[in-house]
């Protein structure tokens, strides 16, 4: 009977140790779901900046371009479009369509491509002081 009551004993003991280890697990796992999270985020924010950039940088050679074939006109229209750009405006309309294409309807391998980014951003107009 002593010795049945030793192993409960060690039974109960290594249950507890068992649940506890589960605990931590669990901590952990939710810790490294949290920090997916965060990096989705940032990976967002990543790829929005440089869709941003890679308009900028359109804009900034058709200015040139335009300026070097002496179409003054289109020139300043265009310098206009780049000093109108509101980043903060932009960044949340693309949110929301990045959250539409990432929509369980969408096929996708978990990551939008950045050409898909850099089309929207031309057929909305978004960040040409339009919106």
């Amino acid at each position: 009977m002593k010795r049945l009551r030793v192993e409960m004993k060690e039974i109960s003991e290594e249950q507890r140790e068992i649940k506890v280890g589960q605990k931590k697990v669990r901590e952990k796992f939710e810790a490294i779901e949290l920090e997916c999270e965060e990096l989705r985020k940032e990976t967002i924010l990543i790829t929005q900046q440089t869709a941003n950039t890679q308009i900028r940088l359109a804009l900034m050679f058709q200015i040139l371009k335009a300026r070097q074939n002496q179409e003054l006109d289109k020139a300043t229209i265009l310098t206009h479009a780049l000093r109108e750009r509101e980043p903060t405006k932009e960044a949340l309309m693309v949110e929301d369509l990045v959250a539409t294409l990432r929509s369980p309807s969408m096929p996708s391998n978990g990551s939008l491509p950045l050409f898909g980014l850099v089309v929207v951003y031309y057929l909305f107009g978004l960040g040409h002081g339009h919106g």
